[in-house]
């Protein structure tokens, strides 16, 4: 028999709790809200040399978050805040007191017995997403208050962290992590050749800088829900909210970035042939180099890029880059990159 989960009567405050709560982790500079979020707080960075994309996993956060830490985060996040404090009627005592009232009563049934959950943030309520995001940004400032090695970035989105840091540290950094709470376990993910998905967003080394796509997994077949299907009608809300939250990504131009953004892949084929492909297109008179993606071959594109400059295409980045600068693009020697969905340089 499947495990079911008995409504807890505590649903309502639960909710209601949330809606008081939420306010107390919005404001943090760490917490990432959406994929298109994460894109926006790439640009600007600059990555050196020795600098390495990596990425860390909670294992199973929500089931596994000690209940004394969600405690002391809600107590920590209301007397920490003045303004919340001067604007809620509740005391800081009534609070959580409510909110451990929450926590403790969340019963579920598995093979006729009933059982009491005591781990974790309470399965199903709607104070869950609000307790976790708390107990993580307690954890998360601590941590990196004590980290014996230098990041460049963090950011979080719920329990998966993006970090750019030194290669070289990355598995001290893992080990001081998961030796910092016995229930908090991090999994980590490095990058591969120079590329590493995070969210819904392909992230790529290029040069000093980043380039960013859609990510897809290699088992994408494009089906979606049907609209006439009986699914709930909020798992049909979420597939246009996915929809709509990359084709945010996807809108995104291609313009021109310097540097050369990792290496060339040999080509299996000849290249003329290829569909699907990311390409550079390098400035003949200094380093500034176009980075596309094209699902047509590759000459029709070039095509396309050229007539766009004799036409005077003001939409054109290359163009511009021409009728800015006074240089000629290398049509000669264009390159094709890995085929993935790249989309532009940040």
């Amino acid at each position: 028999m499947a495990n079911v989960l008995i409504g807890p009567p505590t649903y309502n405050l639960a909710k209601a709790l949330a809606k008081r709560l939420r306010p107390l982790v919005e404001k943090s500079e760490r917490m990432l809200k959406n994929p298109s979020n994460f894109v926006d707080r790439l640009r600007g960075i600059s990555l050196e040399e020795g600098d390495i994309l990596v990425s860390f996993d909670v294992k199973s956060m929500f089931t596994s978050l000690p209940q004394d830490l969600l405690k002391q985060a809600v107590l920590s996040k209301v007397e920490g805040s003045e303004e919340f404090r001067d604007n809620e009627k509740l005391s800081t005592e009534e609070l959580v007191r409510l909110v451990n009232l929450c926590l403790d009563s969340t019963f579920f049934r598995f093979r006729e017995k009933v059982y009491h959950q005591r781990i974790g943030t309470p399965m199903g309520s709607p104070i869950s997403v609000v307790l976790a995001e708390m107990a993580m940004q307690e954890f998360e400032e601590e941590t990196l208050a004590a980290a014996p090695v230098a990041l460049k970035t963090w950011m979080r989105y719920v329990d998966d962290v993006f970090v750019i840091m030194k290669e070289g540290e990355v598995n001290c950094f893992l080990n001081f992590l998961n030796g910092r709470n016995e229930d908090i376990q991090f999994e980590m993910e490095r990058e591969v050749e120079v590329q590493l998905s995070f969210l819904d967003v392909l992230v790529a080394r290029c040069g000093h800088s980043m380039t960013t796509g859609v990510y897809r997994k290699d088992t994408h077949t494009d089906r979606l829900l049907d609209y006439e299907s009986c699914h709930p009608v909020e798992h049909k809300k979420s597939v246009v909210k996915t929809l709509w939250s990359r084709g945010e990504l996807e809108r995104r131009k291609e313009t021109p970035g310097e540097g050369l953004c990792g290496q060339r892949v040999k080509d299996t084929e000849e290249k003329e042939n290829k569909t699907g492909v990311v390409y550079d297109i390098g400035c003949g008179n200094c380093g500034t180099r176009y980075i596309g993606e094209t699902g047509k071959k590759l000459p029709t594109r070039v095509k396309e890029h050229q007539r766009a400059v004799n036409r005077k295409d003001g939409s054109s980045a290359i163009f511009r880059h021409y009728q800015e600068e006074q240089h000629e693009m290398n049509w000669d020697n264009v390159g094709l990159r890995v085929q993935n969905h790249f989309i532009g340089v940040l």
